[in-house]
């Protein structure tokens, strides 16, 4: 089967497992980012955690309401169409990275099917973390390409424009670079870091930073650690919240699972590389142990990708087991998340069905 079949086939399964989610009714920030995109006003940062974030706020809700009015069934069809994009943009960098077609289909079906990005389907207001995937993973393309690469400076200012999370392609692109054996054209890369140091100022002396409590910053390296923790387990495709003794047929599924990640003949370079973006992409995320969210994962789940498309055994059979317990996992952890996680159930009273 062609590539680009693969790739349809996988989004098809993603727009199967999260069917639900297209109905999933506006709820909580979607209120707010909604008033300010009637505003009109591009300048305006969002109330309480001071985010400029005018493309995937003010620009993707007033797109929204031209295309769908209060339908909230538009605004998630925007959303999942440009998911499709960011899963082609995945494929193409971990073909970048790995020079392996197959693994990086694989590594495309890793991502797209973990249970940690059911919030960008659930949640119009995740509009933030899908545009900011995408812008991501489209300048990391750019900066490589040869005859384009300068069309990543507006789209890099574009992304910050969309989250502010791409500031940390500065540390990826020369580290994979050196990996990857890459040229690139130095100058961009120093304008790209200017941009980024212009945009730090603007955010604390402009902006300012987040006044919410949940936005605390911890530099405590025990909560750090555990974190830290927290997120690798959603990462391995596992739930928020969930409980190995409440499911033990979740539970053996998930062992299973982990068994067949040991292998020999170990790629060290891709294992060291997909570590390297993990961390560095959650950055922040780690120090706000107040406001822990699988979403925020959205890009850093490609490194763990890497790493879980690494150690995947390569005989046919036992990589199809591996997969279809993957998916299994992702089918019944969305189970557990739609009786339990406040983000699908949309539980909090009045503002929930505005």
């Amino acid at each position: 089967m062609r590539n680009w079949l693969k790739i349809l086939l996988i989004i098809g399964l993603v727009a199967v497992v999260y069917r639900d989610s297209f109905t999933s009714r506006f709820f909580q920030d979607d209120k707010l980012n909604l008033q300010l995109a009637a505003t009109r006003d591009f300048l305006a940062v969002i109330p309480g955690a001071n985010h400029f974030r005018p493309v995937s706020v003010q620009g993707f809700y007033f797109l929204g309401e031209i295309i769908s009015g209060y339908n909230p069934l538009g605004y998630h069809l925007i959303e999942f169409v440009i998911f499709a994009g960011t899963l082609i943009l995945i494929y193409k960098s971990a073909l970048l990275i790995t020079a392996n077609k197959n693994k990086s289909i694989l590594i495309s079906f890793l991502y797209a099917l973990n249970i940690s990005l059911f919030a960008n389907f659930y949640w119009i207001a995740n509009s933030q973390f899908v545009i900011g995937g995408f812008l991501f993973f489209l300048c990391f393309l750019l900066f490589y390409h040869k005859k384009y690469s300068w069309l990543v400076i507006p789209t890099f200012i574009i992304g910050l424009a969309g989250n502010e999370q791409i500031l940390t392609l500065i540390f990826i692109l020369p580290i994979i670079s050196i990996i990857c054996k890459k040229t690139f054209s130095k100058n961009i890369f120093m304008i790209l870091c200017f941009l980024g140091l212009g945009w730090i100022g603007l955010r604390t002396f402009l902006f300012k930073f987040p006044v919410n409590a949940d936005y605390a910053i911890s530099l405590n390296p025990i909560t750090a650690v555990k974190t830290f923790r927290w997120y690798v387990l959603r990462s391995l495709n596992l739930p928020e919240a969930v409980k190995f003794s409440a499911d033990w047929f979740f539970t053996g599924a998930f062992v299973l699972f982990l068994v067949a990640l040991f292998k020999k003949n170990i790629d060290w370079r891709l294992i060291l590389t997909g570590a390297f973006w993990f961390v560095v992409t959650l950055g922040i995320f780690i120090f706000l142990p107040n406001h822990m969210s699988a979403h925020y994962l959205t890009v850093a789940l490609f490194g763990s990708s890497l790493i879980i498309g690494e150690l995947l055994s390569k005989n046919k059979n036992i990589l199809f087991l591996s997969l279809v317990l993957y998916l299994f996992l992702t089918v019944q952890g969305l189970e557990f998340l739609s009786k339990t996680h406040w983000i699908i159930l949309k539980n909090t009273g009045p503002i929930g069905s505005f």
